[in-house]
C-alpha cells in the first residue's frame, strides 16, 4: 500500500482551474514532484504558483 507521496513524479493534465488545480495543490503540500499540463497555459501561469520546490515544471 502506498503511504507517502513524497518524492514521486506526477503529471497532472488540466490543472489550469477545478480538480486539477485542485489535485496538483494537494501533490505539492504531499512532497510530490508535479508537472501540470493545461491547454490554457496563460491561466496557468497567471495563478499564483505553489511554493514548494517540488513543484518543478509546467507544459
Amino acid at each position: 500500500m502506498l503511504t507517502s507521496i513524497a518524492g514521486l513524479s506526477v503529471i497532472v493534465t488540466g490543472a489550469s482551474k477545478g480538480i486539477g488545480k485542485g489535485i496538483e495543490k494537494i501533490f505539492c503540500q504531499k512532497g510530490a514532484r508535479v508537472l501540470i499540463v493545461s491547454r490554457k497555459l496563460k491561466e496557468a501561469d497567471r495563478r499564483p504558483k505553489p511554493a514548494p520546490r517540488s513543484c518543478v515544471a509546467r507544459a
